[in-house]
């Protein structure tokens, strides 16, 4: 006589794990990152065949001669620690372990969100960057949904910030990671919230110091909107809101997460699940780099470019001595349209002009 033995009914656990054929995290990271680069491709193409690949003019003011040279300076510096960057953190592991890296992955992901700077300006004009940095105007007026009139004439440096995205992200989350670890030593007690508050502390602290002293006093770029209930030198072209290093130190503890949260290979959150897809090697290194750009893109977007579209656009009114340079051709003197205020109206790129404003 034949037993038949019946398999035992599935457990608790069993019926809550999910099967196996589930789409894993890496393909809905690389699924966003695909759709940012393609949105980022049709605006950066029809930015360069518009025509109007030229520098912003900078405007009857005269530039100070420390700020002239710190635009310079900094152009200079940002190209050696990118390149620096690139090579420390990115070639030489590759030389070593025969394969991109994390970091490298890293890199690349973090270069491509340069797309995303001028978004800043998305609805509302309220930052700028000094017309003297080598620009050739922006792609804001070719991202889909873009407020601002004439915002083609944003002054992306291309020097400075395209090769600040090289480094921006990366140093300041390995720093992240130098803190959480130090801070690990010395208070092993402590949850991941407390360890990522002492972190957030520390980004606070050095964007504050940073910004000001690096970038917004010697005029590199400036806030000419922001709420001056809560803005240091509010009223005055230095004029820096102090919701700006919560909101950085938001993005650099998201970068440092991402970096720190990793598994026994060194990958990430976003590129959990790779192992799992069935393509070729190469394909896995595409659907990587792809999932990074989309983890990457939703941190910056989220911690930084979404709250700051609320800031600027409850912002008080532009500083009344704003020099031509940092007024970026968008509003005020010598255009069509007034800078942004309470009581000025939310403009778009059909509105018709109200100006001209004279220049002062």
């Amino acid at each position: 006589m034949t037993t038949t033995i019946q398999p035992a009914p599935p457990t608790r656990l069993a019926l809550l794990d999910p099967p196996r054929s589930r789409l894993r995290p890496v393909v809905w990271f690389a699924a966003a990152g695909f759709a940012y680069l393609a949105v980022a491709g049709f605006g950066w193409t029809r930015w360069l065949f518009s025509g109007n690949l030229t520098s912003t003019p900078n405007g009857p003011s005269e530039i100070p001669g420390y700020a002239a040279f710190a635009v310079r300076a900094w152009e200079v510096l940002s190209l050696l620690i990118a390149g620096m960057t690139v090579y420390h953190w990115g070639i030489k592991p590759w030389k070593r372990a025969g394969h991109i890296t994390t970091d490298g992955i890293l890199i690349v992901a973090y270069a491509t969100l340069f797309f995303l700077d001028p978004t800043v300006n998305y609805s509302q004009f309220s930052f700028a960057y000094n017309t003297h940095l080598l620009n050739f105007g922006s792609w804001l007026n070719w991202v889909p949904g873009s407020l601002v009139p004439h915002s083609g004439a944003f002054p992306e440096p291309v020097l400075l910030i395209g090769a600040m995205y090289t480094w921006g992200f990366l140093l300041p989350s390995i720093l992240g990671c130098v803190v959480l670890r130090k801070a690990r030593q010395r208070w092993p007690q402590l949850s991941y919230v407390g360890l990522f508050a002492i972190l957030f502390m520390t980004f606070m602290a050095v964007d504050f110091v940073i910004e000001i002293g690096l970038f917004v006093l010697p005029q590199i770029w400036a806030y000419p909107a922001s709420i001056r209930s809560v803005t240091l030198f509010a009223g005055t072209q230095f004029q820096f809101p102090l919701y700006e290093p919560p909101l950085m130190a938001f993005v650099f503890c998201g970068v440092t997460a991402l970096r720190w949260f990793v598994d026994d290979r060194g990958r990430t959150v976003a590129e959990r699940g790779i192992d799992e897809v069935r393509v070729s090697a190469g394909a896995k290194v595409t659907l990587r780099l792809l999932a990074t750009v989309g983890c990457t893109g939703m941190i910056v977007a989220a911690t930084y470019l979404l709250p700051w579209q609320w800031f600027a656009t409850h912002a008080d009114s532009f500083p009344e001595k704003m020099p031509s340079y940092l007024l970026d051709g968008l509003c005020g003197v010598g255009t069509t349209y007034p800078c942004p205020g309470p009581g000025v109206p939310i403009f778009r790129p059909d509105s018709p002009p109200t100006g001209p404003y004279p220049i002062r």
